[in-house]
């Protein structure tokens, strides 16, 4: 449709750049408690889990392991003085597999992750966090309220398959186990996979905000779908809580039913599209867990791509390269990494500001005095002619398909219209 390409690219020329050299930190899985290292060794000596499986090793967060992230990330101070920060995204809540299995497997129940009763062994969690908020080295926002489809769990444990109830026994949702692509807003997987109905959604954001403002005495300002798997309702639903922005909109995958999963158009920092939910923008990894000593090095690589095209740097590193209830080896080596990854930062860009999600997000909706720091740096729309407008877009869109496999086209055809509109319609 004529009106869809013209928003399309009006879309596309207002993304939000800055001049400034911004980095952000989001961290996803806070908060869940998927393994511990009883259940990993028995998982992989019965041959139902690889040993190389990293998520194996996502167990919850303990005092020690906050103690000890807070001890790197308090080393380093940007231009202004401000610690790097984690913008720390929280599941709220974990199984209760007692009341569970109580039900016959009919019934999902769960325990908020304030319950001090959840993870004894795991130390007084709260007032750690509070010391985090304090000292400027986390930023809690909006995860999920689960990690999981707990009706796709649930499916599985009545029917009696194997993995889930061995895990189960364990106390391990199926998903820890095998890492299966699912969200707590989806129901199925493979060709069953689809959304859930838009009231059962509504009940789970209901449900995991009211921990959260319980816990942190706020709403959240940004959220991140589980395994970025979110549907349009889910976000018209995390507006009525106070959610403005969704975190990693260019990894997003839409379940559509009969197992399709659709990867919209290219996200934009700062614009939205179908709802009034504004799209942040990954646009770099730091996952030593992974990747080893190689992780720095392609992080950096990251940075200065985002830098060059004039884009905050916002780095995805999950919780599970930070905790050491499985692996204490790995968190160390995790947190090595990290601090050489800051030392490179500042000495490649003495300029650079550590800032949070929460205030790219206010910035980009202009709601406080922080946005003025962005614009005074050269934030705002993409500035020029429309002419180099129209050569900004078409390598912003010709460096998305390389980056994600497609090479629809040879870089001459960049630009004609037509095959620039083809490719923002098929969004993809």
């Amino acid at each position: 449709m004529p009106f869809q390409k013209l928003q399309n690219l009006k879309n596309a020329l207002a993304s939000f750049r800055t001049a400034a050299k911004v980095v952000i930190f989001e961290s996803d899985d806070w908060g869940l408690n998927l393994m511990s290292r009883q259940a990993r060794d028995t998982l992989v000596e019965t041959g139902l889990m690889s040993p190389d499986y990293v998520f194996g090793n996502c167990g919850r967060e303990t005092v020690e392991d906050l103690d000890r992230l807070y001890d790197v990330l308090s080393g380093f101070r940007d231009a202004d003085g401000r610690h790097p920060t984690f913008t720390a995204n929280f599941v709220m809540a974990n199984p209760d597999y007692r009341a569970i299995e109580e039900s016959g497997f009919r019934d999902y129940s769960w325990i908020a992750i304030d319950d001090t009763e959840l993870a004894p062994e795991c130390g007084d969690l709260i007032p750690k966090y509070g010391e985090g908020i304090e000292r400027g080295l986390i930023c809690p926002q909006y995860h999920g309220r689960d990690h999981f489809s707990a009706e796709t769990w649930l499916d599985a444990l009545r029917e009696g398959d194997a993995v889930a109830r061995s895990s189960f026994d364990l106390r391990v949702p199926r998903i820890g186990v095998t890492g299966h692509q699912e969200s707590e807003y989806t129901w199925g997987e493979g060709n069953s996979l689809r959304p859930l109905p838009p009231a059962v959604i509504d009940a789970k954001i209901e449900a995991g905000m009211a921990v959260f403002r319980r816990m942190f005495g706020r709403s959240s300002l940004t959220s991140i779908a589980p395994c970025y798997l979110w549907c349009d309702h889910v976000e018209t639903s995390l507006g009525k809580h106070g959610v403005r922005c969704m975190q990693a909109a260019s990894h997003r995958v839409v379940p559509a039913g009969s197992g399709r999963l659709l990867r919209p158009r290219p996200a934009l920092l700062g614009t939205s599209r179908g709802t009034a939910m504004r799209q942040l923008v990954r646009n770099a990894r730091f996952e030593p867990a992974q990747s080893g000593q190689g992780a720095i090095a392609q992080c950096l690589q990251d940075v200065a791509a985002a830098f060059a095209r004039g884009y905050p740097a916002t780095i995805d590193t999950h919780r599970v390269n930070y905790v050491g209830v499985v692996d204490p080896g790995m968190r160390d080596r995790s947190l090595r990494a990290l601090r050489e990854l800051l030392d490179r930062l500042l000495a490649c860009y003495s300029e650079v500001r550590f800032v949070t999600s929460e205030d790219l997000a206010n910035a980009i909706l202009r709601e406080s005095t922080h946005a003025g720091y962005f614009k005074s740096s050269g934030a705002g729309i993409v500035r020029g002619s429309f002419g180099r407008r129209i050569v900004w877009l078409a390598r912003e869109r010709w460096q998305w398909w390389r980056e994600n496999g497609h090479t629809p086209c040879g870089p001459g055809d960049l630009s004609t219209p037509a095959c620039l509109d083809e490719h923002m319609d098929a969004g993809k």
